[in-house]
């Protein structure tokens, strides 16, 4: 890339339009060229980048830079939002919120979407506005907002948790959802911003909230502190006396570390070590375990599926076993409903 381009790409993470090249002296032929044998990627149409440098970048910086190319050729002000908002202001996202590329502007046709990217025509205040090195975006509550109004509740509560995780106020959901009353979707939005909890680590542990939530005994406490005085774990989630862990793939398929040594066997173990001695704790009376395709299964399921028939047995398991006056009493009275 030759030195005038170049430094357009240098403040444009790599990007240039065509009109940039150009403007630095190629000519159109030479673009046709340069894209047509792969030396230039083309991000979107009309926006390249050297086919070295892209295949260097992993996903979300791939998606990070297709929105800076909507942004180098828009005509008119606009705003990253929904889940392209969240991806530049790094909240977690479910698939859903990934698939297109999401652009609000107050002036724009409604619903308006090409090449991949869909335009919302609706009312951004300074306030709910930020900038992200990749563009201007809505605030990180109002895009949380529009991902639980466009997206769903689970999409919505895995931003959320996220957000409360990352030191957003929850005043701040609750200030943005107010000023939506009767907008499609609000209904989602609020029980998004009641039910958000920072304790969540991961979106996995988030939708394991919403599925035990599903039993109908409350919400379950997270990271919830175990100690014999010796030893110490926190548990994911507990409702009453019964435990509830989830398992991330990363867990158990992390390779060898050079700072921990440990390989996926010795993890295995040391975690099973872990279940038996919270099983062995006076506050734990039942355990149910539970993995990443099993909690997706079920959040997607329209009923009640095999997870949340596993659980409920399992808690029906525990409170047989210590009796309905003591379940009742180990209830937390943040989880009752």
């Amino acid at each position: 890339m030759r030195p005038r381009l170049m430094a357009h790409a240098l403040r444009q993470h790599g990007l240039v339009t065509r009109n940039q090249a150009l403007r630095s002296g190629y000519s159109a032929s030479e673009v046709r060229a340069l894209t047509g044998r792969g030396t230039w990627h083309t991000v979107r149409r009309g926006v390249y980048a050297e086919r070295t440098l892209w295949e260097q970048f992993d996903r979300d910086e791939m998606d990070r830079r297709r929105i800076l190319a909507v942004f180098l050729q828009a005509e008119q002000p606009l705003y990253a939002s929904h889940g392209s908002g969240g991806l530049l202001q790094h909240l977690a996202l479910l698939e859903v919120s990934r698939r297109r590329i999401h652009m609000t502007a107050p002036r724009i046709d409604a619903g308006r979407g090409e090449n991949g990217v869909v335009y919302h025509p609706a009312r951004v205040s300074a306030v709910d506005t930020t900038t992200t090195p990749f563009g201007p975006v809505t605030s990180v509550a109002r895009t949380v907002c529009d991902i639980a109004r466009y997206d769903g509740y689970d999409a919505g509560i895995v931003a959320a948790d996220r957000a409360l995780r990352d030191g957003l106020p929850r005043e701040e959901l609750e200030r943005v959802v107010s000023g939506m009353r009767n907008w499609p979707g609000v209904r989602a939005v609020r029980a998004v911003v009641e039910d958000a909890d920072q304790g969540a680590e991961n979106p996995g542990e988030s939708l394991h909230r919403v599925v035990i939530s599903r039993l109908g005994w409350g919400r379950p406490r997270l990271q919830v502190r175990v100690t014999d005085g010796g030893r110490t774990a926190y548990v994911d989630a507990m409702l009453g006396c019964h435990a509830f862990e989830f398992d991330g793939f990363g867990k158990y398929a992390r390779a060898q570390t050079a700072e921990t040594g440990d390989a996926p066997a010795s993890v295995v173990f040391e975690e099973k070590r872990r279940e038996d001695w919270l099983r062995s704790r006076p506050e734990i009376a039942g355990l149910s375990r539970s993995v990443w395709d099993e909690v997706w299964e079920e959040v997607r399921c329209a009923g009640e599926g095999p997870l949340l028939r596993r659980f409920r047995t399992q808690v029906d398991a525990t409170i047989a076993r210590v009796g309905m006056a003591a379940w009742m009493s180990s209830l937390d009275s943040s989880t009752r409903v």
